[in-house]
């Protein structure tokens, strides 16, 4: 399923929106999750601790970048912004 947790820790992503749901392609013996560049995203709340390592891989292609900020993945902690509590990788 997508966004789910292979480490068997069971921190699965989601997205409760059908409309902001990435989408899931296979092609062969590949496969790959594609956002629309709008508004799809996953999340997963609920960590109760600090995450004091990660491990992030990230594979993109972008088609563009219009600006503000926008980000290939952003970690934070509930009710703070990324920049000030987490991880941003943009495309700044």
């Amino acid at each position: 399923h997508l966004g789910d947790d292979a480490s068997g820790h069971g921190r699965h992503l989601t997205q409760k929106a059908a409309d902001a749901r990435p989408t899931f392609r296979e092609a062969g013996a590949t496969s790959a999750v594609r956002f629309d560049g709008q508004g799809s995203s996953l999340s997963w709340t609920g960590a109760g601790r600090d995450l004091e390592a990660v491990t992030v891989f990230v594979v993109a292609a972008p088609f563009a970048n219009p600006g503000g900020f926008r980000a290939l993945l952003a970690l934070n902690r509930a009710g703070k912004n990324d920049y000030v509590s987490g991880l941003n990788i943009d495309l700044g």
